[in-house]
Order: structure tokens, then sequence, then C-alpha cells
């Protein structure tokens, strides 16, 4: 067992966006009216400037409760609480879950990504245990409006930590 223990809670409002692959791209030159690889390439993050205005909108919100502390240099655990857009197809009056685009995986890197470079840990690999929820504007644990909810907590072992036996 571990205990968490509280470091930073906030939210962000405003329309998550996901975080695609990125691409390496070769760059090109036009010599005597042929193309001609340089031999250099330029890394492209596929969602654009929406990612980069929502990411930035992340490091502000990190940035103000993190203050002057340094990167946390442990293991973390993040829980995340997406709340996203109800489509006007989706009754209002029952839970109806997000089982569209965009896609868990990619929502979380955008968040995961933005608290490194906020400064609120040294590097996201630090990510020991992660909870993550999607839920409609509206429903039962979604925020009031777009946006997401995040815990940072310290991971730390309990007293009792006992290493977990593996059934063979």
């Amino acid at each position: 067992m571990t205990a968490l223990l509280g470091l930073y809670t906030f939210e962000v409002r405003g329309e998550p966006k996901p975080q695609g692959s990125k691409r390496a791209m070769p760059i090109y030159r036009t010599v005597d009216g042929q193309k001609e690889w340089t031999g250099k390439t330029a890394v492209v993050e596929q969602a654009g400037v929406p990612l980069k205005t929502w990411r930035g909108d992340i490091i502000d919100a990190a940035k103000d409760v993190v203050g002057d502390n340094p990167p946390y240099q442990g293991p973390v655990g993040i829980n995340l609480w997406f709340s996203l857009k109800r489509p006007g197809n989706l009754p209002k009056t029952k839970q109806s879950w997000p089982v569209k685009r965009p896609d868990i995986d990619k929502l979380t890197r955008s968040v995961l990504d933005a608290l490194t470079s906020a400064g609120v840990y040294k590097d996201d690999s630090q990510v020991v245990i992660l909870s993550v929820q999607k839920l409609y504007v509206g429903d039962a644990g979604s925020m009031p409006t777009q946006g997401v909810y995040i815990e940072v907590q310290k991971v730390v072992p309990d007293s009792n930590w006992q290493p977990l036996a593996v059934a063979g």
C-alpha cells in the first residue's frame, strides 16, 4: 500500500484539447528546381494553436498554485476529471458517458506535459499513479463548465508497505 499526500489541487476552465502524436517532417530546400533534403527534420504537434492555448491555460493555473516552489522530485499520483460539452442530441436527464473523441489518453498527455512545463514536477515519468475520468458538464462529478480538475499528490510508502505477491 501507499499513502497519497496532497500537493496541489486546482481547476482549469475551457475546452479540453487533446495532444496528438508528434510527427517528424523532413525539411527540404529547392536547388536548381529540384527538391533536396537538408538533412534536418522539424518536429510538429498535430493539434496546433488550440492545444498551445489549452496548455498555456494549464501552465498558468499550475504556476499560480506552485508559486516559487521548485519542481517536486519524487513519485506523484495524478487525478484528472475532464468535463466536456454535452452534445445536443443527448438527454440531459440521465447520465451519459463521453465515449467519443477526444481520446482520454490524448487529453491526459496534454495535461501531464503542461504540468512538467509549469514546474509542478521535473518530468512526467514521475507519475506512478494515474486516475482519469471523462464526464459531460452537468453529470455527477463534473465541473459546472468545460475544463479539467487536477489533483497532484506525493506518493509515499506507508509503514505497512509490502510488495505485491504475484500469483504463479
